[in-house]
């Protein structure tokens, strides 16, 4: 009966108090306690198969079978005889037992991840651990660039630019200005790039994919939208080919379109830098009157490797995005 096994819980030893009241208590409420959860209930049942207090019979039952310290009860019986309404009276004292959920099967299952999902696991889990990284943000007044691709998109016959087309090409660009970016660490080594390649981090259902759009410092925006469109299209389909990946200092990411106000990511191996975007947001600034006039902000957050890249090289890499983008006429026109 259950008052048989709660009577044998009290019976245990103080050694063996915490297995027996996991495994009695399990039998009773098909629950398994942790090993805190077991003391407090087994304790609470030892005081009252222990006690001394002066209790009836049928108080003593009920204490056993609520947890009721009768120590902790005040009788109103004769000569201060515990009665069950007094240990009834008291169950606001009774011990309390956390009600920690507890996963069930029904609850969970372990999935084996697939060989992509292991790939990724085990390449960001390097880049943590290998790469000393540092990021830096800054904010990008958009409000012109927004204005020049919608007048570039207003001529349906060419293809059509985003945003994230003409962050990289501004990548591209100070690449080019600033070689001294365009570098990885490799082996304790470094290796430098002539040509600026930028990774762009695309989502598919396989996880992500970085192709690369070659020579974003010396391609027009046409060309760098109609690269992009074709490698963002087959790494969704999984058709990229190994001349698609691979090479280049820097990758971008952009969540801006999830509506995430930003993102700092985490550097893709063998990569230097790479640049989190996140969406554009109205703010009002002062013009050169001091009258609100409302523009379009975009927070660049940009992740390097301190290995080969110092805080004061980073900040001017940024800068020069951000002037980029600000004046974005710059980026119809060939590198300097």
């Amino acid at each position: 009966s259950r008052s048989a096994i709660r009577t044998e819980i009290c019976r245990c030893s103080s050694t063996r108090l915490i297995g027996q009241a996991r495994m009695v208590d399990m039998m009773l409420t098909g629950r398994l306690y942790s090993g805190d959860e077991a003391v407090q209930v087994g304790l609470a049942q030892y005081r009252v198969a222990n006690s001394e207090a002066k209790a009836y019979e049928l108080a003593r039952r009920v204490a056993q079978a609520q947890g009721v310290d009768l120590q902790t009860v005040t009788g109103s019986g004769p000569h201060g005889r515990i009665k069950a309404a007094d240990v009834n009276d008291a169950t606001a004292r009774v011990v309390s037992v956390p009600e920690t959920a507890q996963p069930r099967a029904s609850d969970s299952a372990l999935i084996t991840p697939d060989a992509a999902r292991l790939a990724t696991a085990r390449r960001v889990t390097a880049a943590k651990r290998d790469i000393p990284d540092f990021h830096l943000t800054q904010d990008a007044d958009i409000t012109d660039l927004l204005a020049l691709r919608a007048q570039l998109n207003a001529d349906a016959d060419r293809p059509r630019v985003t945003v994230t087309h003409m962050l990289v090409r501004a990548l591209g660009l100070a690449l080019t200005r600033q070689p001294q970016m365009n570098r990885i660490w490799i082996d304790g080594q470094i290796m430098a790039f002539d040509s600026a390649d930028i990774g762009l981090v695309t989502e598919t259902p396989d996880g992500l994919r970085i192709p690369v759009i070659r020579d974003a410092g010396g391609a027009d925006l046409d060309s760098i939208a109609a690269q992009a469109r074709d490698l963002a299209g087959r790494a969704r389909d999984a058709t990229l080919q190994a001349a698609d990946v691979g090479g280049g200092a820097i990758a971008l990411s952009n969540v801006g379109m999830f509506g995430a106000r930003s993102l700092t990511p985490i550097i893709s191996p063998p990569n230097a830098m790479i640049l989190g975007v996140g969406a554009d947001v109205a703010v009002f600034r002062p013009d050169d009157t001091g009258a609100p006039v409302l523009r379009r902000e975009l927070l660049l957050t940009l992740v390097c490797d301190h290995r080969l890249i110092d805080g004061g090289a980073a900040a001017r890499f940024l800068a020069q995005v951000v002037a980029l983008l600000q004046s974005p006429l710059s980026l119809l026109r060939p590198a300097n």
